[in-house]
């Protein structure tokens, strides 16, 4: 599989319960507009710092800009017509497909705040704190007003958690060691982590949570088929019209793949917690602590896992 990090969880904002359709409405009619040289105009909306700025210090503005680069890149994903097949395989566990794609639409061009947009330039420009802190915020907020604070509770999770490919996602290292331990078990048939339970059992889960043929294959009939202005804009970006002929690489293709193997991990997890003894979930931890040091990786303790429950 393609190997795969993030920041922490926006502090919920207080919101009207109040419904937002005519917003959402706006927001969709408004998420097929592209630029007129058909390419897909990125836009936030800024706020100068001055000041402020300086006042933040560089660790903010550098978590901060890492935050836009990965809520930039969730919702490049999620904004793709071409996913639909796998959507309800993505572990995003929001039904209403449809608004999260034009919500997600309407983010990356700085819709939700009008008065001074900004042109979002590329991944290395300091628009991306702007977008987080501006455009992010403000989904959010409509996230949650519209569909409850669940839905919004289950993007930032999903953002963060799942669809994140850094190793400061704390959920790497987990994936990383079981997977490593699952595959000398099958070699060897030896338990490096030494589980009271049959360890034969554990592997045979996990290789099923780590079985993603099915939609590896749904993806592949995808690339067969036209794709829509919208993600050809995308995938262009992403070198659509470079791609040599017979090779496999397509845009987006490894990174949805990798969202929907981490949802799966999640939920093996889960599955694995309720199983296991409290000495076995320990010896875990234990591997888990020293991977983690020996990779200069921060520690994250199995009982603050962040699970995603949108409780």
């Amino acid at each position: 599989m393609p190997r795969r990090s993030s920041g922490g969880l926006l502090s919920s904002r207080a919101a009207s319960a109040s419904p937002t359709a005519l917003s959402i409405h706006r927001g969709l009619s408004a998420g097929n507009d592209l630029s007129a040289n058909g390419n897909l105009s990125l836009v936030s909306e800024s706020q100068h710092r001055g000041a402020v700025q300086i006042g933040t210090g560089i660790g903010f503005l550098m978590e901060t800009w890492l935050e836009g680069y990965e809520w930039v890149s969730g919702l490049k994903m999620l904004s793709l017509d071409f996913i639909h097949p796998v959507y309800g395989e993505l572990g995003v566990g929001i039904r209403w497909e449809e608004t999260l794609r034009g919500l997600a639409r309407d983010t990356l061009r700085g819709r939700h705040l009008e008065g001074r947009p900004l042109l979002l330039k590329s991944g290395q420009s300091d628009d991306l704190s702007e977008f987080y802190s501006i455009q992010v915020v403000a989904l959010l907020d409509l996230l949650e007003r519209a569909l409850g604070r669940k839905s919004r509770l289950k993007l930032e999770h999903w953002v963060q958690y799942i669809a994140c490919t850094e190793n400061h996602n704390p959920w790497t290292v987990y994936e990383d060691l079981l997977t490593s331990w699952a595959s000398i078990f099958r070699k060897t048939r030896k338990d490096e982590i030494g589980f009271s339970i049959d360890p034969a059992l554990i592997a045979a889960e996990l290789r099923l949570a780590r079985d993603l043929d099915g939609p590896r294959e749904l993806l592949s009939q995808q690339r067969k088929k036209f794709l829509t202005a919208w993600d050809f804009a995308l995938f262009s970006e992403l070198g659509l019209l470079d791609i040599p002929e017979g090779s496999e690489f397509f845009p987006f293709v490894d990174g949805i793949l990798l969202a929907i193997g981490m949802a799966k991990f999640q939920d093996f997890w889960k599955w694995l917690v309720s199983f296991i003894s409290s000495d076995d979930l320990e010896a875990v931890a234990v591997a888990v602590r020293k991977r983690a040091q020996d990779r200069d990786i921060t520690y994250c303790d199995p009982a603050r896992l962040p699970l995603g429950n949108g409780a």
